[in-house]
């Protein structure tokens, strides 16, 4: 079983690797396409398939920054709650 901190860690990277995957698919048919056929088939989209995972890439850094400071809130705000619990006692 996967624990929630990894599944927080992982989420913002399976776009990524899933785009990866189908854009890795794509260019590996279209390449064997063209050896079969001798045609320039989905030529032009290679470059475009090879960069589009990069996309998903940068969008979960952000994820992942996000997640990360909002961990950080979450913690400075119970510290707050806990110090100001003990002035009141």
């Amino acid at each position: 079983m996967i624990s929630e901190r990894r599944k927080r860690a992982t989420l913002p990277w399976i776009a990524t690797a899933f785009c990866a995957a189908l854009s890795l698919l794509t260019i590996c048919q279209n390449l064997w396409l063209s050896v079969v056929n001798h045609s320039d088939y989905g030529g032009w989209a290679i470059g475009f398939l090879c960069f589009l995972p990069i996309c998903f890439y940068w969008v979960g850094v952000a994820m992942s920054k996000m997640q990360r400071e909002i961990s950080e809130l979450r913690k400075q705000v119970a510290e707050l709650q806990r110090d100001n619990g003990r002035e009141l006692g």
